[in-house]
């Protein structure tokens, strides 16, 4: 849908599905509505996910795309900062009314803000990196022809081995890290620190990723991207039919 519709329709069906599917939740009175949010807001997620800005941001950057994902790495990673802010919010007001405020704040916010992001240079007369486009006499506008060594199709995509072997370490690290995130405040309550250093704690883990994240793009654009965290493999347009980062 990235590839067909660009980032910008993504985002802000997503973030206005996010912000609603929180609103919704503030009002919950059965298991059953609880998990129809849940499902409304894992679609409102998606499209504000990582691989739409990602999918994005590749399309503007070639020299120094390494450093571009791991700076917009560092910006999800920020989001952290806003732990304490929520337990907050939950202590002082309860939880349903510090659901609905978030999820204004997540329409308001957002939409704005998707309403920034543009899908491809060419789209506007301009091509990745800032450089200008070369015309002939005619000025005529090149036309990108599709290769299929860099251009896979989805069904070449989904035969290939580096496809499924990147697929299955995301996976496992995922399930690590979101482990960590969703039980360490209950662990910290379960001996008795409170919520809000408990709060402080939890803000600490993603802030110090953005020094493996910086550290991992910069050494992207530098080294052979097969050393490199599986989500940089995922930078090399090769990556889908060769598995160069295997």
């Amino acid at each position: 849908m990235v590839d067909r519709w660009g980032p910008r329709v993504l985002m802000l069906g997503g973030t206005v599905l996010s912000g609603l599917s929180l609103m919704f939740l503030s009002s919950i009175h059965s298991l059953g509505t609880f998990y129809l949010g849940f499902i409304i807001m894992a679609l409102g997620m998606s499209g504000n996910s990582s691989p739409v800005v990602m999918a994005a941001m590749a399309n503007w950057f070639r020299k120094r795309l390494g450093l571009a994902t791991g700076i917009i790495g560092s910006g999800f990673a920020l989001g952290g900062l806003l732990v304490p802010v929520v337990v907050g919010l939950i202590d002082k007001l309860e939880w349903r009314t510090a659901l609905f405020i978030l999820g204004i704040a997540t329409i308001v916010i957002g939409i704005p803000t998707s309403m920034i992001l543009r899908h491809k240079p060419e789209q506007y007369g301009f091509l990745p990196d800032g450089e200008i486009r070369a015309t002939s006499n005619n000025d005529s506008v090149p036309v990108k022809i599709k290769n299929p060594e860099t251009d896979p199709s989805p069904k070449q995509a989904l035969k290939s081995r580096a496809f499924w072997y990147i697929t299955l370490i995301m996976t496992f690290q995922i399930i690590a890290s979101n482990t960590v995130v969703v039980h360490i405040m209950p662990s910290l309550n379960s001996v008795n620190i409170s919520r809000s250093t408990a709060a402080l704690v939890t803000t600490a883990v993603p802030l110090l990723s953005i020094i493996g994240r910086l550290g991992s793009g910069w050494l992207a654009d530098r080294y052979n991207i097969k050393w490199v965290p599986p989500d940089f493999c995922l930078l090399d347009e090769r990556i889908t039919l060769y598995g160069v980062c295997f």
